[in-house]
């Protein structure tokens, strides 16, 4: 059974979301200046990987929201392409000799001021 309140609240936080923010937030790790992000390409002039870059424009506007952000370090390895399957099912599994990379998990976490004991738990990918 939904509870009104609660319901109400979440209205009200939708309320909040910028559209304008949204778009230009999706447009930079989309298009530009990141229209990839992986762990195995850089951009021309990059040090870091696309992949780094996205973190690190995510963690800075989570930080400026007030989170506290903390990373964890994954190992992963690239999936390979096999371009005798089509456009859209080109990725295939890595073999054991590929390189391994260093990826992180980003973690974003604010204690509230109205029920601090509460969590609340939001994902993507």
């Amino acid at each position: 059974m939904s509870d009104p309140t609660h319901d109400a609240t979440i209205t009200d936080a939708l309320t909040q979301v910028s559209g304008e923010r949204l778009q230009e937030n999706l447009f930079a790790l989309s298009k530009s200046p990141l229209p990839m992000r992986k762990l195995n390409h850089h951009r021309p002039g990059e040090s870091r990987s696309s992949l780094d870059e996205a973190d690190a424009y995510i963690q800075s506007n989570l930080e400026s929201c007030g989170y506290d952000v903390t990373r964890e370090p994954v190992q992963v390895q690239a999936f390979r392409c096999d371009e005798t399957k089509p456009k859209a099912s080109q990725y295939s599994r890595p073999e054991p000799e590929d390189p391994w990379y260093t990826a992180e998990n980003l973690y974003a976490e604010r204690t509230g001021s109205t029920d601090p004991a509460d969590i609340v738990l939001l994902l993507a990918h």
